[in-house]
């Protein structure tokens, strides 16, 4: 309900939503990490699958295609929640950039683009990503210096 004591609006003026009250829609970090691990554990599986029989071998090439599309659907959902235009999920077919964006659909919380200030969450997760990161960059170099 509007308070009856503020000032009026005039017509050509709008009333923008603060970003503690604005609400984004799209999927928080948790529920995209869930469908992230979910599809790429069912990609796995059902492209196995066509793998293993010579007559459906024919089919992996349209199940990574279908598999490509339903991966961009939980991150058009997950920008929007963020902030960000959604039709920058289609980065997510682009090397390098694609790090940009899934980066950005796991460690923001909802409305990042409003406040560019990270919650604790997100702070944690960054931590995490770029812990394991560098991680696997020192492995990659002492396998190739001690093999």
């Amino acid at each position: 309900m509007d308070n009856p004591y503020s000032s009026p609006v005039a017509f050509d003026q709008t009333l923008e939503p603060s970003a503690g009250n604005r609400h984004y829609g799209g999927i928080g970090r948790l529920a995209y990490l869930g469908i992230a691990i979910g599809l790429g554990i069912a990609q796995n599986v059902v492209l196995g699958l066509l793998a293993r029989d010579e007559a459906l071998q024919s089919l992996s090439l349209g199940g990574i295609i279908v598999f490509l599309i339903l991966s961009l659907i939980p991150v058009y959902y997950r920008l929007m929640n963020i902030g960000m235009n959604p039709w920058w999920c289609l980065l997510m077919m682009v090397p390098i950039a694609n790090l940009f964006i899934g980066i950005r659909c796991l460690v923001c919380q909802e409305g990042y683009e409003d406040t560019k200030k990270l919650d604790t969450a997100g702070k944690i997760v960054t931590f995490i990503v770029v812990g394991l990161f560098l991680l696997v960059i020192a492995i990659a170099i002492l396998s190739v210096t001690l093999g």
